[in-house]
């Protein structure tokens, strides 16, 4: 995966909208520009546009991030993150692209190749068919559980802490590979990562 995009210098993608200082945009195509939503007085909008080769920089909270790229495309994106956004459904598609932030999130994809290694995944959900491709996962205490409709009785058996029960997701609706941050979910990740770290379908890199 070529990264040398990340620390690129990019023209910003001037606003279109001077009343509310917001980007509102349908179906463009977007490419080799540093594009800034949530800073404005209203919600930034791009409706089924396509990013290639950008910077996309988050400072609003993640209840507005969905709506704001709606049924987009991203190829060769950095999306950096400065608050914590927790989506529960981002209906965009990501290929090759590199996360930074803090997530909580559901993906129902296309998600491939990209890469999550600078980013936090408190919550992770990939709800995809098809394959993530050479993904790159966050280091401990993130854990990966894979295949997980297929091994969500023997996962639901694991005794976890009290803490630990609203990551407890049923895959048919919440995904087919799901990352979890045990520094988030739990009071205690070792305790917790010895019961389940020669599970063959749970990875982490340490």
């Amino acid at each position: 995966m070529d990264k040398s995009y990340i620390s690129r210098k990019r023209d910003t993608l001037p606003i279109n909208n001077e009343q509310f200082n917001i980007h509102q945009r349908m179906g463009s195509k977007i490419s080799g520009k540093k594009v800034e939503v949530g800073k404005g007085q209203a919600v930034d909008e791009f409706i089924r546009s396509e990013f290639e080769d950008c910077e996309i920089r988050i400072h609003s909270g993640g209840r507005y991030t969905g709506n704001t790229f709606h049924e987009c495309n991203f190829k060769n994106c950095l999306i950096w993150a400065s608050k914590k956004q927790i989506i529960p459904t981002w209906h965009s598609s990501f290929e090759n692209c590199v996360f930074k932030g803090k997530y909580e999130v559901r993906f129902p994809g296309p998600i491939v190749d990209c890469d999550f290694s600078l980013a936090t995944l408190n919550s992770a959900n990939f709800q995809q068919d098809t394959t993530l491709g050479n993904v790159v996962w966050p280091k401990y205490p993130h854990i990966v559980i894979t295949d997980a409709l297929s091994n969500y009785e023997d996962w639901s058996a694991v005794e976890k802490p009290n803490e630990f029960n609203k990551y407890i997701y049923h895959p048919r609706t919440k995904g087919r590979v799901i990352v979890i941050n045990l520094a988030d979910a739990v009071d205690d990740p070792e305790e917790l990562w010895e019961k389940i770290k020669d599970k063959s379908y749970v990875n982490s890199s340490m």
